[in-house]
């Protein structure tokens, strides 16, 4: 059962909220790492993947804006 951060918010005990917390990170963990195996299994079938954002290493000027 996924933990919303809406209940853990109202949540007024120290203690308690602090292990739901706990719960919710170790969940999103297990989540990004079933992504990640995922993407290594389809990438080792020879399937093309989406890794997601690319990142630019150039800097953003105003130079480079004004010629977009």
């Amino acid at each position: 059962m996924p933990i919303q951060t809406k209940d853990i918010s109202k949540i007024r005990n120290k203690v308690v909220r602090g292990e739901l917390n706990q719960k919710r990170k170790k969940e999103q963990k297990q989540a990004k790492l079933k992504k990640r195996i995922a993407r290594k299994e389809a990438e080792a079938r020879g399937e093309t993947v989406e890794r997601g954002k690319l990142i630019s290493l150039s800097p953003t000027t105003l130079e480079h804006e004004l010629t977009k």
